[in-house]
């Protein structure tokens, strides 16, 4: 019986492209490697060239290809404050309440069916929620407003 490993080639294809800013052309070797699928065939993964781990997608965040953790990449929410956070939860929770988007919109009332208790929690977190979002808003305005007068 084989085992996963004995199945796994390695190839060493070479990626290449060309910078736009100078015309440069970057040249690198990525090794790539293949599994088997349940129901047969295989599937083919690159292996980052940092850090060795076998991933679907290789991104150039510089120079040279690498995996998004290597590459130092994440997602738009991990970069956002304190204050955007809340105020995207208390997006989520205004659709759900079917209020109109935006905290600055004020509330709408209990939708139909909704039990008020539920009511009540929801409620209660997004205006949590949005006390912390225009707490954030007030301080960069303050900071902005010393950047202006300084």
């Amino acid at each position: 019986m084989r085992t996963l490993l004995q199945h796994e080639k390695r190839l060493e294809p070479l990626l290449s492209y060309r910078k736009k800013s100078t015309g440069e052309v970057v040249e690198q070797r990525v090794q790539t490697q293949t599994s088997p699928c349940h129901l047969g065939g295989q599937r083919h993964w690159f292996t980052c060239p940092r850090c060795s781990k076998r991933v679907a997608v290789l991104y150039a965040p510089g120079r040279y290809f690498a995996c998004r953790q290597c590459g130092g990449l994440g997602y738009a929410t991990q970069k956002e404050g304190a204050g955007d956070r809340a105020s995207t939860k208390a997006d989520k929770l205004r659709k759900r309440l079917g209020w109109e988007a935006g905290i600055l919109n004020g509330s709408g009332g209990k939708p139909k069916g909704m039990h008020w208790k539920t009511y009540q929690r929801l409620k209660s977190h997004h205006d949590a929620l949005v006390q912390v979002s225009l707490q954030d808003i007030g301080r960069k305005l303050g900071f902005l407003h010393k950047l202006l007068d300084g």
